[in-house]
């Protein structure tokens, strides 16, 4: 019987591959880990500003069956976040600047709401997107309709 032996250098060798193969496969979920953060990031957005929407529409339907109408341009000055049921995580309504841990904001001041994203890479670079609450038609000096719109 005779023994045979391995040579020295191939140990390592494979033990190299397997660091490298490693290394790519981490690589690879890690930057899948990023891209499904940013979609989550930019899904929760779209979908809060989609439940703002819905719920103007709710306020402004719920004004015109009242007879209230003429109550419409009141909207124009409230506070989007208060359409939905509850508000977002990160959410900050004082008045002054809002402090780094805030995401939504909305300036009374302004008429305006604004998100800082935590990954702005999902909004094309932004650091901050705005919305503003626009009266859709006017008649006669009276507010028929409102639309919340992206800000440029």
């Amino acid at each position: 019987m005779t023994v045979r032996r391995v040579p020295q250098g191939r140990g390592l060798f494979e033990f190299l591959i397997l660091i490298i193969v490693i290394a790519l496969l981490g690589a690879v979920f890690l930057s899948r880990i990023a891209d499904i953060e940013r979609q989550t990031e930019q899904l929760a957005v779209d979908l809060t500003i989609r439940n703002i929407r819905v719920g103007l529409q709710l306020a402004i339907g719920e004004r015109i069956m009242e007879g209230r109408e003429d109550s419409l341009a009141d909207l124009l000055v409230a506070d989007p976040l208060e359409f939905l049921g509850r508000v977002p995580e990160g959410y900050f309504n004082e008045p002054g600047p809002p402090p780094a841990s805030a995401r939504w904001h909305f300036s009374r001041a302004r008429h305006e709401l604004t998100y800082w994203p935590r990954q702005p890479e999902a909004f094309g670079g932004r650091r901050e997107l705005h919305w503003q609450l626009r009266a859709v038609s006017v008649r006669g000096g009276r507010v028929d309709g409102l639309r919340l719109e992206v800000k440029p």
